[in-house]
């Protein structure tokens, strides 16, 4: 089948570009579709004239997962369209709702934050004065109406291009992300699940356990093993080039995982307890929302192995070593 097509939309947040994978058959379909900025949109328009296509042609807007460099812009490209935009179960209600589920996910954020950091640390300092993005969010992304929004099920996949994709639930980067493979072609959109770096696990809810933070990086690890099991001739990203040595990426970035947790756990044998205290440690030129992020996973996932323990101390979580 006909690769999909890549295009590249610059983004404000941390990746700096993001990909629209448009398919041209049986019905121009934008796989993710940006932010709504001026700068995405008229790198979409661009992007589609070289296929002699305008952004009212787009018929359909699948969409992996509930993040605004993925979708903030699909009400714009429906309201020049008339196009359906398509969610899995998973991330369905961030069509219509996100202006209720937005603050929803900033307040766990928060409450993620606050169990690990005491008030008066410098990187809370950082935090808030780094808060106005979160604010902000928004600006980038606007509800679908109801009449255009399409919810599947991933357990039945999907039609993109003309061929029948199987949707596998991926959670780790985002509990709300859906990869789509097609078996004869061996071709995977691996969203943000498989890029040419390790993705980071955004601090979000967990969809089976109402107001419970997903553990990213622990989920992420298995959903490694589930693409690492399967024939992938080329993957396309949510971000970046696509890339053939699908094995080799994995691999590569589990065992980069591995050995930044193994040195994480190594500094709590040698005696530091508090979140702050590690997170310099193990991040010391570059304090950033990714990084605080990868920490949390690193401490999740040695937790979950049964190789430390966090228990409250004076308002905060503190880590001891089991082994």
């Amino acid at each position: 089948m006909p690769e999909p097509i890549r295009i590249e939309l610059p983004e404000i947040f941390n990746m700096k570009t993001v990909n629209s994978w448009l398919f041209l058959d049986p019905e121009p379909t934008l796989v993710d579709c940006g932010e709504l900025t001026e700068a995405s949109y008229n790198a979409l328009a661009q992007g589609l004239a070289s296929h002699g296509l305008k952004v009212s042609d787009i018929k359909r807007i699948i969409i992996t997962h509930a993040h605004v460099d993925h979708m903030g812009m699909a009400n714009r490209i429906v309201r020049e369209s008339g196009a359906m935009v398509w969610l899995s179960e998973y991330a369905a209600e961030w069509a219509e709702h996100v202006i209720e589920k937005w603050p929803a996910r900033t307040a766990l954020i928060e409450k993620t934050l606050r169990r690990r950091l005491q008030p008066e640390s410098p990187i809370v300092q950082m935090l808030l004065a780094g808060s106005a993005a979160f604010s902000e969010m928004l600006s980038y992304w606007e509800p679908i109406p109801p009449e255009h929004v399409q919810t599947f099920q991933s357990a039945d996949g999907v039609e993109i291009g003309g061929e029948h994709w199987d949707a596998i639930y991926a959670p780790g980067h985002s509990s709300t992300q859906t990869c789509f493979y097609q078996p004869e072609s061996r071709y995977l959109l691996s969203a943000d699940m498989l890029l040419n770096i390790a993705p980071t696990p955004v601090i979000e809810a967990d969809p089976f356990q109402a107001g419970v933070r997903m553990r990213g990086l622990s989920t992420m690890m298995q959903s490694y093993e589930t693409f690492r099991a399967m024939d992938i001739a080329t993957a396309y990203p949510g971000h970046y080039l696509p890339f053939q040595n699908v094995t080799e990426v994995i691999d590569r970035q589990v065992s980069r995982i591995r050995q930044r947790a193994a040195q994480c756990h190594d500094f709590i044998r040698s005696g530091s307890a508090d979140f702050g205290t590690l997170l310099l440690q193990m991040y010391p030129k570059r304090m950033s929302f990714p990084a605080i992020a990868m920490m949390i996973g690193y401490l999740d996932l040695l937790e979950d192995e049964g190789l430390i323990t966090a228990d409250m101390h004076q308002g905060i979580l503190q880590y001891r070593s089991l082994s």
